[in-house]
């Protein structure tokens, strides 16, 4: 059992799930990339608001060749960004700009 493991056994929804989504990094970071799916999944619906975990999610699905799955969650990411007001806008610009450029 990785540290992330224990952060996330003692409260899964703390600070709108951000624990599942550093799960998400650290096991992509790892290579283990079925878990850090299924981390970011987690996290995107406890924090569906959040534009970098459907970036994140969309990048990892292309790379185990999801091309629909990678699609979707563009797709969602663009609709969450669409719904945002101005103050969660300026906070998450970055992940948006990755988002439309690729990088």
């Amino acid at each position: 059992m990785h540290e992330v493991d224990g952060a996330v056994a003692l409260d899964e929804r703390i600070r709108y799930g951000d624990a599942w989504l550093a799960k998400g990094i650290a096991h992509q970071m790892l290579g283990e990339l079925d878990a850090a799916v299924a981390a970011l999944e987690k996290f995107v619906a406890i924090n569906g608001s959040s534009i970098e975990g459907h970036v994140r999610l969309s990048r990892l699905y292309g790379e185990q060749q999801k091309k629909d799955a990678a699609q979707r969650a563009k797709q969602e990411a663009s609709s969450t960004w669409a719904a945002l007001p101005a103050f969660q806008k300026k906070r998450q610009r970055g992940w948006w700009l990755r988002l439309i450029t690729g990088l």
